[in-house]
């Protein structure tokens, strides 16, 4: 290990081979090469591993070396790797016409594992076309303290973005899926659900007209703690916005089967 931190950083790669479990050495070996044009890549034995690998020490090493016997799987080891990369979101305005109380349903709290931050969001709708952006709970909240790892996404059959160009229902979402959180420069990355919680509220629904045409909608809690980003990125409580005004949307094309983009007729209201 001491050797390896030693040269590495005269070298282009370094390939770290762990003989125990801990990934300590792999951690000060990253930390050593990160000011570097060094690149550090780890022998690993199974996608959970690679996983492991591409996290650690945050930034996680630049990439994993596969066993021969394993080449055959290389797709879905590129797959893994694409699924874990930043991501980035097509972000446009639309501007809201119309806006109405729909009584009490169910809705979906998204917890998530991470602490998120001022700029970030969901991509939340009934539509496969796209969704506004739901801040995070990271804003001013009266009565309560802030629950910076939680997105108050919406109405159960709301779809949600996740990585790979893929959607969920909120539904579906249980703790230990992948979901997109995007920043209002539409950055997007992965992050894991701690949990999914869904309670009886009052629901709104706001509808908005994109810039290209398209109708959306999202059905959010009734309540003014409930935050969407508007044109200008500045979060605005739902309970406040009116027609007319204009709001940041992220969209998506195409119709969804299971959640995989797909060219299809599609309408929706």
């Amino acid at each position: 290990m001491r050797e390896a931190c030693e040269y590495g950083p005269r070298h282009s790669f370094v390939v770290a081979d762990l003989a125990d479990e801990t990934n300590i050495p792999l951690e000060l070996l990253i930390a050593t090469c990160q000011r570097t044009s060094t690149q550090v890549l780890k022998c690993v034995s199974s996608p959970d591993d690679a996983r492991v690998a591409y996290g650690v020490l945050e930034s996680g090493c630049h990439g994993v070396v596969v066993p021969p016997e394993l080449v055959r799987t290389l797709p879905d080891w590129c797959a893994l790797r694409a699924s874990i990369a930043s991501e980035k979101v097509v972000m446009s305005c639309g501007r809201v016409t119309d806006v109405r109380p729909l009584g009490v349903g169910a809705r979906v709290c998204i917890d998530t594992v991470e602490m998120l931050g001022a700029e970030d969001g969901m991509i939340v709708g009934s539509t496969a076309a796209g969704g506004m952006v739901v801040c995070a709970e990271v804003h001013p909240l009266p009565y309560m303290k802030l629950r910076p790892f939680r997105v108050n996404a919406g109405a159960v059959h709301s779809y949600v973005s996740c990585p790979g160009n893929r959607t969920a229902y909120l539904s579906e979402l249980i703790g230990g899926d992948a979901v997109l959180v995007t920043t209002v420069a539409g950055d997007a990355r992965a992050v894991a659900v701690g949990r999914a919680k869904t309670e009886m509220r009052p629901l709104l629904k706001i509808t908005v007209e994109t810039e290209d045409g398209r109708s959306i909608n999202g059905m959010l809690q009734n309540d003014w703690h409930v935050r969407v980003f508007g044109a200008d990125r500045d979060p605005r409580s739902i309970t406040t916005i009116r027609a007319g005004d204009r709001l940041l949307t992220g969209l998506r094309a195409g119709g969804r089967h299971v959640g995989i983009d797909v060219v299809e007729t599609l309408w929706e209201a």
